[in-house]
């Protein structure tokens, strides 16, 4: 296993252990529709709840998982795009209730994932 694969790993891993309102940490070949080339390697955080809004941009470092995703990208550099999806983070305020807070956050998601490179 590289170097690069073992300590993503190991940082991916510690973020899912300390962060609750993570929903998906991943490393993938990436690209965000609109981005720049494809880096070789992509990170989505999911922000917690009230964290992030539907029109937040992706790129912007938001939350508890902004000093994980911080830390990726100064130890990866241009190696690795770190993306946070923006959705309704919300839970039982703005009308929304928990479980549809989380549906927008899987919806944005998938959209995301599909706009990553092959």
């Amino acid at each position: 296993m590289s170097r690069l694969s073992r300590s993503a790993a190991a940082t991916l891993v510690a973020a899912a252990v300390v962060a609750v309102g993570i929903a998906a940490v991943g490393v993938a070949r990436a690209e965000t529709p609109g981005a720049q080339p494809c880096t070789p390697y992509t990170a989505i955080f999911a922000p917690g709840t009230w964290e992030t809004t539907p029109g937040a941009d992706p790129r912007v470092p938001v939350g508890t998982l902004r000093p994980v995703g911080d830390g990726l990208q100064r130890q990866f550099g241009r190696d690795l795009t770190v993306l946070y999806v923006p959705y309704a983070a919300s839970a039982f305020d703005l009308g929304l209730s928990y479980a549809e807070s989380l549906s927008t956050l899987e919806s944005r998601l998938h959209h995301m994932l599909r706009g990553l490179c092959s």
